[in-house]
């Protein structure tokens, strides 16, 4: 079947400049501590030279002036068309509830980010920093101004240095029009049917949700901008952090933390990451600049306390999106890490035991074997033909199955217990004992934890589900499952 969708659809991956897919070039000349790196960016560099930017102007409150190529840029109107088409896929990520909204968290990227852009706002540009909904650790940015910042990103990062500098990066391809100079590239208009298979072996959030309606045209967007135009992005970063004063060593730092997840990757070849050096390279390449910019400097920008802070709740978001795509590691590692920085939070322990309850007979991090060739081949096919549920009964006939079972519901307990010895009202810990207790058969004391959980959140999302649970106890053992006064039974 033929797809027909309109190329606003298709932004998305046009603009996509993911952190993990930018280039690795090669390290610059050295440089002092006090001066950033100053000569002009060239467009038609090769990818083995370094391109520069300009230096700070007096009175610009620590802000860069944009390249004299980006201020003589002229819009056609093919660039009018996709400025619009930016503005239009703006309006269909709020529409859609792809959009993340906090109040704190939404205003301190905000702040970050402006405190990141160029003195001069470049023209039909708006910024506007914005959190997406999506596991996927990745950044993107549109022409129109608009960055966006994937909630797995920010979950992933550990202070303010390294989402500053993902933020910097993002900037510049909006500052010096790459969405347009790509857009104008005959390369990006290519048929790429292959791209479209790579695409489809991916889960990622917004690239699986909506990949299977982009034409074929645009689908090998997704691939990032040219090698040259990524070198742009990393050096305004790494000039914007050392001239606010950021540790560059933080965003190096960050780029290892893209490395390392909690998941096993099933993608045969990582999509984000395709036709580009390995990430280890460009890990070398920032720690060599930080190297040769700040030297011993000492008092630099890390800002791990108010990052914190402000993106607790974005990050407590992210985990339950990992619980619902069946990604039950990751969740685990975002509530150890929420119990490290609150540990006295009954919240936090909640989403612990609700990890260990999902992980069912899997390891919390995955052993040696299991990050073979052969065992991601073999995990490949099961989930190829199998749904969550098929898979984890598949998992569980497997050797060590049940054991891995055993402990996980003996942890994800604990973690209840002592969510509830913490705030005995804690409505989270008693729904999961509830789904945990019925998992194990054991059907009186998951009726009383579901009970209690109805009695202290009647008004839930999920409280039709759970009288649902209620229910199909009560048929088979009748008396467990009365519906507990004050409770709505009539109401679906």
């Amino acid at each position: 079947m033929k797809i027909q969708l309109p190329l606003w659809l298709a932004l998305l991956f046009l603009s996509c400049a993911s952190v993990a897919q930018t280039a690795a070039p090669e390290a610059p000349a050295a440089s002092t501590a006090q001066q950033p790196a100053q000569p002009a960016v060239s467009q038609d560099a090769p990818p083995t030279e370094t391109p520069t930017l300009p230096t700070a102007t007096q009175g610009t409150a620590g802000k860069l002036e944009p390249p004299q190529r980006a201020e003589d840029f002229k819009f056609t109107k093919i660039d009018l068309e996709l400025l619009k088409q930016a503005n239009d896929l703006d309006a269909y990520l709020q529409e859609k509830g792809w959009a993340y909204h906090d109040a704190e968290t939404n205003a301190y990227l905000e702040k970050l980010g402006s405190s990141l852009v160029p003195a001069q706002t470049p023209e039909n540009v708006v910024w506007r920093f914005r959190v997406v909904r999506d596991l996927e650790v990745n950044a993107f940015a549109l022409p129109n101004g608009s960055i966006y910042v994937n909630s797995g990103l920010l979950a992933r990062m550990e202070n303010e240095a390294q989402v500053a500098g993902v933020l910097a990066h993002e900037i510049t391809h909006v500052v010096n029009r790459h969405s347009y100079l790509e857009n104008r590239s005959k390369r990006k208009k290519m048929v790429a049917v292959n791209i479209i298979v790579a695409v489809g072996s991916v889960n990622s959030g917004i690239v699986g949700a909506m990949s299977s309606l982009l034409s074929m045209i645009v689908v090998s967007t997704i691939f990032g901008y040219s090698r040259e135009l990524e070198h742009e992005a990393d050096v305004y970063a790494v000039n914007t952090l050392q001239l606010q004063g950021y540790d560059l060593r933080e965003f190096s730092r960050g780029f290892e933390l893209l490395r390392k997840g909690p998941e096993v990757d099933l993608s045969k070849e990582p999509v984000f990451w395709a036709n580009h050096p390995k990430l280890a390279d460009r890990v070398q390449y920032v720690s060599t600049m930080a190297a040769q910019l700040q030297g011993n400097a000492t008092s630099l920008r890390v800002g791990e306390g108010p990052y914190r802070a402000a993106t607790k709740s974005v990050i407590r978001h992210n985990a339950g999106l990992a619980l619902m795509l069946g990604r039950p590691r990751t969740a685990a590692a975002t509530a150890q890490r929420l119990i490290a920085e609150e540990p006295n939070n009954a919240d936090n322990f909640a989403l612990l035991g609700d990890a260990y309850r999902s992980l069912g007979p899997r390891l919390p991090v995955p052993d040696d074997e299991e990050l073979t060739d052969h065992a991601k081949n073999e995990a490949r096919k099961r989930i190829q033909k199998m749904t969550l549920v098929e898979y984890d009964k598949a998992l569980l006939a497997d050797t060590h199955g049940v054991e891995r079972w055993e402990a996980n519901a003996g942890r994800s307990e604990d973690a209840y217990r002592r969510a509830l010895e913490m705030d005995p009202n804690n409505a989270p810990s008693h729904r999961g004992l509830g789904f945990l207790y019925e998992r194990q058969d054991r059907r009186t004391p998951a009726a009383e934890e579901f009970k209690k959980y109805l009695e202290l959140a009647p008004a839930a999302k999920d409280a039709r589900q759970v009288k649902l649970h209620l229910e199909s106890m009560e048929n088979a053992v009748p008396g467990i499952g009365a519906t507990p006064a004050g409770t709505p039974a009539n109401k679906p």
